[in-house]
């Protein structure tokens, strides 16, 4: 339960963190934008955070030789401006 609910919140943190940097970022920038929001993770949790994130439509994603490299997506766009919910991620509150 508790697992659930960091998980949900790291991914909205995730969500952000790419807006934040204009759309795309590496797993090992996201690794330090999560490390900002308090949750300290390693870069496997990112990483299987952001294929998950991937296989629900919110970020597309290029494997370039081990690095990551995520993109939001319109989905993922309208989640965080809360327009939409992903089950999964954290709602977001309008602002």
């Amino acid at each position: 339960m508790m697992q659930d609910l960091l998980n949900q919140d790291q991914r909205l943190c995730l969500l952000r963190s790419l807006n934040d940097c204009g759309g795309n970022a590496n797993d090992s920038v996201l690794q330090d934008c999560l490390d900002q929001y308090g949750h300290t993770v390693t870069r496997d949790v990112i990483k299987t955070h952001l294929v998950w994130m991937k296989e629900q439509g919110v970020v597309s994603l290029v494997d370039l030789s081990g690095c990551y490299v995520a993109t939001l997506a319109q989905r993922g766009y309208d989640h965080i401006e809360g327009r939409s919910a992903v089950p999964g991620i954290k709602r977001a509150r309008r602002t």
